[in-house]
This record gives C-alpha cells, structure tokens and sequence, in this order.
C-alpha cells in the first residue's frame, strides 16, 4: 500500500512560548480545501508541501502572509 507523507522540518513554524510548532497545528481541510494559518512561502518546506497537496487534489488557501501559526488547528462548524 502506498502512503504520501512529507517531513517538516518544525523549526520555522511559529509556537509563542516554545521554541517551535509543528505543521498540523497550522492547517485545516474542509472538503478538497486546506486553509493554513500562515504563508508556505516563509518556511523552507513550503514548496514540497504545496506540491504534495496539489498532487493530492487539495486547494491551498493561504489565510494570512505571516510566518506559519501553530493555533492547534483549524475547525470548521457547520
């Protein structure tokens, strides 16, 4: 069985009062959307995760273009 996976590496992930987040606590997906907290573009890895999630069939919508927020997710009601 194949798997798609991808290492961030966390240390550009921003976490107020820790020295980093990690990628999960920066995005939410609601159907074939991901929303991120953050911009791809100011992490080192944000090409090969915009790639993979491309490859994927998911639509990357950057909520804001600051460093990537680690706020513990996204979640969407309703």
């Amino acid at each position: 069985m194949n798997k798609n996976c991808l290492y961030v590496h966390p240390e550009q992930i921003v976490l107020p009062g820790l020295n980093y987040g990690l990628i999960g606590g920066c995005m939410g997906v609601c159907g074939k959307q991901v929303f991120i907290s953050g911009s791809l573009k100011k992490i080192d890895d944000g090409e090969k995760i915009n790639s993979l999630l491309k490859n994927l069939g998911y639509h990357v919508v950057k909520l804001d273009s600051t460093p990537l927020f680690d706020g513990g997710g996204l979640l969407f009601l309703g």
